[in-house]
C-alpha cells in the first residue's frame, strides 16, 4: 500500500536536490508559467504546468537530450485533458462555495471540498502529463485509488506540496518563481511512489 511506505524525507530530498541543479530552467520556466497563466486568467495554467512536470521528469531521468524553458510549450500538446483537470476542479469548488451559504454543515463541507481539491486535482494533472491519461480518466484512477485505501499519504503529501507552492504568494508573489517549480519536483519525485510506476 502507498501511504504505508510513503517517504516524504526521500522525496522532500530528492526535490531539492533536483530543484538546486536545474534552478536556472525551473525557475525561468516557472515565471514563463506564472506570467503566461495570468495574463490569461488561468486558461493556461494547468497545460503549462503539465509542461513544467515533463520537463523536470526529463531532468530527473537524465534526458541526453537536455530540456530548454521552450519546453514547457510542451504541455499544450495535451491541452484538452490539462484544461479540463482545472475546469473540473473549479467547477467541484464553485459546488462547494454554494454549499458555504448553509449554516456550520455546508461551511464544513466547502472546507472538506477545499482541502480535497487541490491534492486529488494535481495527482489526476500529474497523471496527465505522466501517462497522458484524458482528464475524466485521471480523476478516477485517483478516486480509485482512494477508494481502495491505500491513498491517503501521497494526498496528505500533495497537500502539503500546494501549500508549500502557495506560501511563494506571501512574497510579494516573488516566492512563487521558486515554490511553484519546487513543487512540481515534490510531486514528480514521488509520483513513482505513489503509482508504481515513472511512466
Amino acid at each position: 500500500m502507498a501511504d504505508m511506505v510513503f517517504r516524504f524525507d526521500a522525496h522532500f530530498s530528492d526535490a531539492f536536490a533536483l530543484f538546486k541543479k536545474h534552478a536556472g530552467i525551473l525557475i525561468i520556466a516557472g515565471l514563463v508559467a506564472g506570467v503566461l497563466s495570468t495574463v490569461t486568467f488561468g486558461i493556461l495554467a494547468a497545460p503549462l504546468m503539465v509542461g513544467l512536470l515533463l520537463i523536470i521528469k526529463r531532468l530527473r531521468e537524465n534526458d541526453p537530450q537536455v530540456p530548454m524553458v521552450g519546453d514547457i510549450f510542451k504541455g499544450f500538446e495535451l491541452f484538452a485533458p490539462a484544461f479540463l483537470v482545472g475546469v473540473l476542479a473549479f467547477l467541484v469548488v464553485g459546488v462547494g462555495f454554494v454549499l458555504n451559504i448553509i449554516p456550520v454543515v455546508g461551511q464544513l463541507a466547502f472546507l472538506a471540498i477545499c482541502l480535497a481539491v487541490g491534492p486529488v486535482s494535481i495527482w489526476a494533472l500529474t497523471l496527465v502529463a505522466f501517462r497522458r491519461m484524458g482528464a475524466v480518466e485521471a480523476y478516477a484512477t485517483v478516486v480509485r485509488r482512494i477508494r481502495a485505501g491505500d491513498f491517503w499519504m501521497p494526498l496528505l503529501f500533495a497537500l502539503l506540496v500546494s501549500i508549500i507552492s502557495g506560501a511563494g504568494s506571501c512574497v510579494f508573489m516573488v516566492g512563487l518563481l521558486f515554490t511553484v517549480p519546487f513543487s512540481c519536483c515534490l510531486i514528480a519525485c514521488g509520483y513513482r511512489e505513489a503509482f508504481g510506476s515513472a511512466t
